[in-house]
């Protein structure tokens, strides 16, 4: 039966040993098998044999597949940066091997390029602005379990100073007035105290919304102690009013500026306006003063055309060319700009050619930039679901925000529908969920 560590000889009858929390706690601290028997009754006594045995079984098992890895954290410093991650636990596993590549499909090839007992890990003195793949797969003895899927990251190329207050800027399409929307999500009456249930719990320094026409009037009661700073086709900027005041031209004062444009153009009392990128589509921007340190920031909501086609990505990239050329026009004195809206495209698709414009332009995904990032792999589009829709590689982002990496710190990317347990909480006030980053400017 087994090396035997104990004998307990019992006089009388044999007692009748049942489990207890007890002999429980025991097998699990010590990881071993207690085994009791007697011998026969026709023995004077009861003869209790306690056996500790290890568990061959388990040793033996084979770990099962690595659960989905989550980015934590990342940093930059001088010319190397970090990347923070953690991952599930896996069934039977002792340890944890590594798998780090810049290609996706060579993350499968590559060596083991870290050891860890622990779930979690940070690798450091990786390259600036540089894309990796990771893997992860558990270990147990000569065992070894199937590899996560594989999830991608950029490292943080560059960031400013970080001298100015952080201010948070949140993009959202709130799917307020198309016939699908009602029909998805109902009237905006149903939807509305939610929506501003999320500004007064997150207060965002800026509000940048597209299919926003619902809040067209800019009455107080649209966003309360908000201040809208330009509205046109749909698309809204409002900011906090305790934090931002949008910049005045001539004699107007901030209470003249009312941030409704009757033409795509920039204004007359005041520096915001509207920019056509043909094909109707448009963008808002507004001028706006930080009222704690005088600085000033250009912000941008902007919708773009949406398809998966090769011919609407084209179409994307046309208007993302003349955004910025027309941003770079609106801002001689060079202020730092942000650019929030919904993009209608992602990294996972092979077309999503206008980052590329976005980059030639010096501008950079706030996601590639945070120091922290919230909820990455969950879609940004809800498709009025409140299941989140889980995408591995790179979460599906088509609402985004692009800021100039050498003048900006990211501390913080979240993907920041409210949630009721592992569920979006309901109801849903959009079929877009809100993105919500944190950025120091410079």
């Amino acid at each position: 039966m087994g090396e035997v560590t104990k004998v307990l000889r019992l006089a009388g009858p044999s007692p009748r040993l049942a489990p207890t929390s007890c002999w429980e706690a025991l097998g699990e601290a010590s990881r071993e098998i207690i085994v009791w028997s007697r011998v026969s009754a026709a023995l004077a006594g009861a003869v209790l044999v306690v056996g500790l045995f290890g568990a061959p079984a388990e040793a033996a098992a084979k770990p099962s597949k690595v659960g989905l890895i989550t980015f934590t954290g990342a940093s930059l410093s001088g010319t190397k940066a970090s990347l923070s991650l953690r991952w599930p636990a896996a069934r039977n596993a002792r340890s944890y091997e590594l798998f780090i590549s810049p290609s996706y499909s060579g993350v499968l090839k590559a060596k083991v390029y870290k050891r860890t007992s622990k779930t979690s890990i940070t690798l450091a003195g990786l390259k600036r602005g540089a894309t990796y793949f990771i893997t992860v797969r558990g270990v147990n003895g000569s065992r070894k379990g199937a590899r996560a899927s594989r999830v991608g990251r950029t490292t943080i190329v560059s960031q400013g100073s970080g001298a100015h207050a952080p201010r948070s800027v949140t993009t959202w399409n709130l799917c307020s007035e198309k016939s699908g929307c009602v029909s998805g999500g109902g009237a905006w009456s149903r939807r509305q105290a939610a929506f501003q249930a999320f500004v007064k719990a997150r207060k965002p320094s800026v509000l940048a919304l597209q299919e926003s026409k619902v809040l067209a009037s800019g009455r107080p009661t649209a966003v309360p102690d908000y201040t809208r700073a330009a509205y046109y086709s749909s698309k809204s900027l409002f900011v906090d009013s305790s934090v931002y005041g949008v910049v005045t031209k001539g004699d107007a004062t901030r209470d003249e500026i009312d941030g409704t444009l009757r033409e795509c153009r920039e204004a007359d009392d005041g520096r915001y306006g509207c920019f056509s990128l043909g094909g109707g589509k448009y963008a808002v921007w507004a001028e706006v003063e930080d009222l704690a340190t005088g600085q000033h920031v250009v912000y941008v909501s902007v919708h773009l055309t949406s398809g998966k086609s090769d011919a609407a990505a084209r179409t994307r990239c046309t208007e993302v060319t003349r955004l910025v050329d027309a941003v770079a026009k609106a801002n001689p004195d060079g202020l730092p700009v942000v650019l929030a809206g919904d993009w209608n495209s992602h990294r996972n698709r092979s077309n999503d050619w206008q980052a590329s414009v976005l980059r030639g332009a010096g501008y950079r995904d706030a996601f590639d930039l945070a120091r922290s990032v919230g909820r990455q792999h969950h879609n940004s589009y809800n498709d009025w679901e409140t299941y989140p829709t889980t995408s591995v590689t790179w979460g599906d982002h088509v609402d985004k925000v692009w800021v100039v990496p050498g003048r900006s710190v990211v501390s913080r990317w979240e993907n920041a529908a409210p949630m009721a347990g592992t569920r979006y909480a309901a109801p849903l006030v959009s079929d877009h969920n809100p993105v919500l980053v944190r950025v120091s400017l410079d």
